[in-house]
């Protein structure tokens, strides 16, 4: 239960708008976001790339759209580098 209970503090820091609505991340928008926006699917489950391509940024550049929109805070932001650290 600790594990878990370190999983979900862990997530909530990552997802700062769940406890702050106002609350944004402080990122420059990176060119393909552009592309990313455009896109007709607009439900994006899983981003996978290169190491340092610039995933997390297009991630926080949609929340942060998302939430200057108005749109409730129901997305949620993870990144696969902490599960090993909660589940070995």
């Amino acid at each position: 239960m600790e594990r878990l209970d370190e999983l979900k503090t862990t997530l909530i820091q990552l997802n700062p708008w769940w406890d702050n609505p106002d609350s944004r991340h402080d990122i420059l928008r990176r060119t393909s976001f552009a592309y990313v926006s455009e896109l007709k699917n607009k439900t994006i489950d899983v981003l996978i790339g290169a190491r340092r391509v610039g995933k997390t940024s297009i991630v926080r550049n949609i929340i942060n759209d998302l939430l200057n929109f108005g749109i409730k805070a129901r997305h949620r932001y993870s990144s696969s580098e902490i599960i090993p650290n909660h589940f070995p």
